[in-house]
């Protein structure tokens, strides 16, 4: 290799040597005989994966302690409607007992219910009946006041005629009298 200032040979620069100690260090570490193994890490990145790992463990707790509280509060609920739909099954169940013992009675005297309504429906009859009864008499006895109103009517009439009658032939009229006479009777009687 050709140098710049001149020289045809490269040369190789020269380093101080330095001590024994230090010259380990700089040494490669040696090559691990078995599996690789991971390279060594800083605290700086073992802080972040704890922090990362108590964050993650609180978190897990947090949901856990959450559908606790949860699954408590929703028992309580069940609870509560347990015993209401308890309480409601035994009022339901007492009330149908009653309206099955109610309905067995109501059937059983169902025909004391039928003779009651025939009985009323019977008084109703004969109120109507009598009522019937009552109107039919009150009307027999107004005509039978008419007729013997009529009939009176007519005997004075016929009275009438029958002295007109007499006194027309009293006074001289043959048989004109009579006649007329005998018509008037004829009509009151039809």
């Amino acid at each position: 290799m050709l140098s710049i200032f001149g020289g045809s040979k490269a040369t190789k620069p020269e380093v101080p040597e330095k001590d024994a100690a230090v010259a380990d260090l700089e040494k490669p570490l040696p090559l691990p005989k078995g599996p690789a193994k991971r390279p060594g890490t800083s605290g700086t990145e073992l802080n972040l994966r704890t922090h990362r790992v108590e964050a993650a463990t609180a978190f897990q707790r947090a949901q856990r302690a959450e559908q606790e509280y949860r699954a408590r509060r929703q028992a309580t609920l069940a609870r509560s409607d347990i015993n209401t739909a308890k309480s409601s099954f035994s009022e339901a169940g007492k009330h149908l007992k009653a309206g099955c013992f109610a309905s067995i009675g109501a059937i059983r005297l169902m025909p004391a219910v039928f003779r009651e309504k025939k009985a009323t429906f019977r008084e109703r009859r004969e109120k109507e009946r009598k009522e019937k009864e009552e109107k039919v008499r009150v009307e027999k006895e107004r005509r039978e006041a008419l007729e013997k109103k009529l009939k009176e009517e007519r005997e004075e009439e016929e009275k009438k005629k029958k002295e007109e009658g007499e006194a027309a032939e009293a006074s001289g009229a043959n048989g004109e009298g009579q006649a007329a006479g005998e018509e008037a009777l004829a009509t009151v009687v039809a």
